[in-house]
């Protein structure tokens, strides 16, 4: 199949991003999990996550996609009768056209997750800091931006402005203006020059951003990407920029990954989503 394209999506039926949470057990599992992420990463060496569940499809397999299909060739079919009505005839043969048409485009290829939300969830913000850091190429971030949550539009809607050109472009000048600062952050921030205070913290910056909306900041998931994305700041930010990639490196290549899962495919096992639920 052409093109095939990963994307990750939390179904409506997960709950919010619970990692992140402001409360004495949520801090000590993320602290404890982000410090064994890291020293895998530091030493190069496996870190298994457990295991994956959950199923795959591809744009076009489901059952809605089946009806809009049945319905276009219904349009059509009425269509053609109307046109042999005037004393006309088509060739046109529709199951072909969009058998063809189907062909030509990318096959978008979905991964739903039933367990292990949270876990991803953490991957998919270390992933995004350390672009962050290393300042790679905007494509990358629109790889990140295949990740989405059905859980709330806020939610979607977060991961993709986080992922934005102009997000990136916007946090590096603050970034490299920083780097050149030595002031204090002693007074509340009004105006996008004091983002650029050194102590400023890296959720603060992106919460202030001209695009951010402020209803984000009610949005559970939300708030925990956010608190998550200050927990690596404080643990990686003395880390030199070449560290990093190679944390990036061994985060990302293809053969042995640092980082790895068992995963179980519940169409493999011949189940549906009830099981879970």
């Amino acid at each position: 199949q052409p093109n095939i394209v990963k994307h990750i999506e939390i179904p409506a039926i997960q709950r919010d991003y619970a990692q992140g949470r402001d409360n004495p057990t949520a801090n000590r599992i993320i602290d404890s999990f982000l410090k064994a992420i890291i020293s895998a990463l530091e030493n190069d060496e496996p870190l298994h996550l457990d295991f994956i569940y959950g199923k795959e499809y591809q744009l076009g397999e489901s059952d809605q996609a089946e009806a809009e299909l049945d319905g276009l060739k219904d349009i059509f079919s009425a269509l053609n009768q109307y046109v042999e009505t005037l004393g006309h005839k088509t060739t046109i043969d529709i199951t072909k056209v969009l058998s063809e048409s189907a062909h030509n485009q990318k096959v978008l290829s979905y991964f739903i997750p039933l367990d292990g939300q949270q876990r991803l969830t953490t991957l998919f913000l270390l992933h995004w800091y350390l672009l962050y850091r290393i300042e790679e190429s905007e494509a990358k971030f629109k790889t990140l931006a295949r990740f989405t949550y059905k859980t709330r539009a806020s939610s979607h809607d977060f991961i993709q402005f986080i992922c934005s050109e102009d997000t990136q472009e916007t946090l590096r000048d603050l970034k490299e203006s920083s780097a050149q600062s030595s002031l204090e952050n002693i007074a509340p921030i009004t105006k996008m020059n004091d983002l650029k205070k050194s102590t400023v913290s890296l959720a603060r910056k992106i919460q202030f951003l001209p695009a951010f909306f402020s209803e984000w900041k009610y949005d559970p998931t939300v708030k925990g990407m956010l608190a998550v994305l200050n927990r690596l700041d404080e643990q990686l930010k003395d880390k030199p920029e070449e560290e990093l990639k190679d944390f990036w490196e061994r985060l990302t290549r293809s053969k042995d990954p640092v980082i790895y899962f068992d995963y179980l495919n519940l169409k493999d096992l011949d189940q549906t989503d009830e099981l879970y639920v």
